[in-house]
């Protein structure tokens, strides 16, 4: 950007940089962190309502830290929106009522069922964390690239690892 406060002597304006603004980029990412939280949150709903469905003592435990694991990231993004959007109130979800597919509800999906549903949001979870890296703010792109994804990265090969492992099972 260009401003024109200075002027020659001659009279003609001369072109001054201004620096750009550090900040300019946070806004984009407030909103990516909030679209991240809400899946944590999703997330971490799903994975109470399967550990309702676990039979399996390993399967329950694996629940267990998969589960910590996205309450770690919800902690860590929430902090992240914080610091960008100077306000508590940016880490409130967007979509208001969290449902998870087929978790929960009427009709119990079973142990294994309910690990196919996580492994798919775990998917979803992917696809979302693989945009970070795309942000302007070198910082919270720092953030995705370093933290977030390598960590969904290792929730989803885990859940992937329980869904072959509760194959066959109810």
């Amino acid at each position: 950007m260009i401003a024109t406060n200075d002027v020659h002597a001659s009279g003609s304006a001369r072109p001054e940089a201004v620096a750009p603004n550090p900040h300019e980029h946070w806004p984009q990412a407030v909103e990516t962190l909030r679209n991240c939280l809400e899946i944590e949150l999703v997330a971490l709903e799903g994975y109470d309502a399967a550990l309702t469905q676990a039979t399996d003592p390993q399967v329950s435990q694996r629940l267990l830290e998969l589960r910590g694991d996205h309450a770690r990231r919800q902690d860590l993004i929430r902090s992240r929106i914080r610091r960008l959007a100077c306000t508590t109130d940016a880490c409130a979800p967007t979509a208001g009522v969290i449902v998870v597919a087929g978790l929960g509800g009427d009709a119990p999906l079973g142990q294994h069922g309910s690990v196919v549903a996580l492994e798919a949001l775990e998917r979803r979870g992917m696809t979302l964390y693989s945009e970070g890296p795309l942000l302007d703010d070198p910082s919270t792109r720092a953030f995705f690239e370093t933290v977030l994804l390598p960590a969904q990265r290792r929730t989803q090969d885990v859940c992937r690892s329980l869904e072959a492992f509760t194959r066959g099972s109810p």
